[in-house]
């Protein structure tokens, strides 16, 4: 028995011999059929092919070429780790910030919208955060750190709108608005409104949560404790968790009334 190594790195030297694979995984195909989805030429496809067949990855049925179980198998695992490698090409410097505790397949994350600081910029991510929060008719916030950019358009959307919400603070964040009056007033604010719920919770928090409606974004803090990107994504998997992680906190969390707030 040879060494499996072997044949995944006779498949991953070759774009064609990848291509070959995924195109056969969706189905039945001619050599014509994979010459023109691959731009390979007619005798590089035919070794390919021959190639698979050693391996036990393809078989041959008069002009027609069928991927076997096995080769199925390593097709889906092969797009897989393309997929995941390919999420991690684009979000290299975010992936790094992603908190332990985030339960979600990294993959989930393929078509997340980032949003990243800069010198020119460097409050980008967290008005992003505030303008999702503002937009949104439903509103679910899991907040470890005070967020002023974020606060100000909440308190700005909660006067002309019918947007319900319900925030979790940790205690840290809730004690970095008792230390500034403008926050605080403006927190209170909300809490007074009526339109939502506020609870306070000792236990750690590990990200800043938003959910709201369909989309979730993360705001994403380095060790230094700086806010250098928001991770916006949509997809269902992402949206699971952050409801989960977010009923989770506000099952033991405290009511806090506003006239507490600062």
């Amino acid at each position: 028995m040879g060494d499996p190594l072997d044949d995944v790195t006779f498949l991953t030297r070759s774009a064609h011999r990848v291509g070959v694979l995924r195109e056969l995984a969706d189905g039945p195909r001619t050599r014509t059929d994979l010459v023109e989805a691959t731009g390979a030429s007619r005798v590089t496809v035919g070794r390919i092919l021959s190639a698979f067949a050693d391996r036990g990855w393809a078989r041959r049925d008069g002009d027609t070429y069928h991927v076997t179980p096995t080769g199925r198998l390593v097709a889906r695992d092969l797009s897989r780790l393309l997929d995941a490698a390919a999420v991690g090409q684009r979000l290299r410097d975010v992936v790094a910030l992603l908190p332990e505790a985030l339960d979600v397949d990294v993959r989930a994350f393929a078509d997340a919208t980032v949003t990243t600081a800069d010198e020119a910029d460097p409050t980008a991510p967290a008005r992003r955060y505030a303008t999702v929060m503002a937009d949104a008719d439903s509103v679910r916030v899991l907040s470890r750190t005070a967020k002023p950019a974020a606060i100000r358009h909440h308190r700005e959307a909660v006067g002309d709108s019918a947007q319900s919400f319900a925030v979790v603070h940790a205690e840290r964040s809730l004690a970095a608005v008792a230390d500034d009056p403008e926050l605080a007033a403006w927190l209170r604010d909300i809490a007074a409104s009526g339109q939502g719920e506020h609870y306070r919770t000792d236990r750690d928090v590990p990200v800043d949560l938003l959910v709201a409606d369909e989309t979730v974004v993360l705001l994403l803090a380095d060790e230094s404790g700086s806010r250098p990107a928001a991770l916006e994504t949509d997809a269902e998997a992402v949206r699971e968790w952050a409801v989960e992680t977010f009923e989770d906190y506000r099952s033991d969390a405290i009511p806090v009334d506003a006239d507490a707030l600062g």
